[in-house]
C-alpha cells in the first residue's frame, strides 16, 4: 500500500506562505521567537487536487495531520469561531469539520495537587504533533493548557501532552506535562 503524504503550509495574508515540516523529530513548542508564531492565520493543504483553505481573519491557526494522513488536527488562537476552551478542530481531508474538541479532565501528577478534578482551560503551548505511545505506536497528540493561580505555584500554567484518537475525539495516554 502506497504511503499517504499531505503537503501542509502555515499562510498569512500579507506575509505569505510557509510549508510546514512534518515528523517525529519536529520541535512543535510555539515559543516567543519561533517564525510560525506571528506568521501563520490559516492554513493550506492540497487532497484530491483541490487546495483546502482554513483561515479566519485576526486568528492564528496551527495544524498538523494524524499520522495516518486522514484527518487535520487544528488548534485555534484568539478566534471568535472557536473561542477557548473548545479551540481545537479536527478537520476531514476534504475541510469539513469531523470534532470540535474541549480540554479533557487532566489526569498528571502536576494536576494531583488540586482537590477537585481539573479541566484543561484551552488547547495550545505545543502544536498539535505526533508522538510514541507507551506500546510503541506512533500517535497523534495534543496539549491541554491549565492556568493556575502564581500564590499557590512557582509557575503561572502547567500543561499536559496527551493521546488523542482522531475519530473518536476521545483522550488517552499522558505523554509528557510540565509547567510554565
Amino acid at each position: 500500500m502506497k504511503e499517504k503524504t499531505i503537503r501542509l503550509k502555515y499562510f498569512h495574508p500579507q506575509k505569505g506562505e510557509m510549508e510546514v515540516n512534518l515528523g517525529l523529530s519536529v520541535s512543535h513548542y510555539l515559543g516567543p521567537n519561533v517564525g510560525i508564531v506571528n506568521y501563520n492565520h490559516g492554513i493550506r493543504w492540497c487532497f484530491e487536487a483541490r487546495e483546502i483553505e482554513i483561515f479566519e481573519r485576526d486568528t492564528t491557526i496551527y495544524g498538523y495531520p494524524d499520522p495516518l494522513f486522514q484527518k487535520i488536527i487544528t488548534v485555534y488562537i484568539s478566534s471568535k469561531k472557536y473561542p477557548f476552551p473548545a479551540n481545537a478542530v479536527i478537520y476531514n481531508l476534504d475541510g469539513s469539520v469531523h470534532k470540535v474538541l474541549s480540554p479533557p479532565i487532566l489526569i498528571g501528577n502536576l494536576s494531583s495537587y488540586s482537590i477537585n478534578p481539573l479541566r484543561g482551560h484551552h488547547f495550545g503551548g505545543l502544536l498539535p504533533g505526533w508522538d510514541i505511545n507507551s506500546k510503541g505506536e506512533k500517535i497523534q497528540t495534543l496539549t491541554t493548557m491549565h492556568s493556575v493561580s502564581p500564590i499557590n505555584f512557582r509557575y503561572e500554567s502547567f500543561y499536559e501532552v496527551r493521546e488523542v484518537d482522531v475519530e473518536t475525539g476521545e483522550f488517552g495516554e499522558l505523554i509528557s506535562e510540565g509547567m510554565l
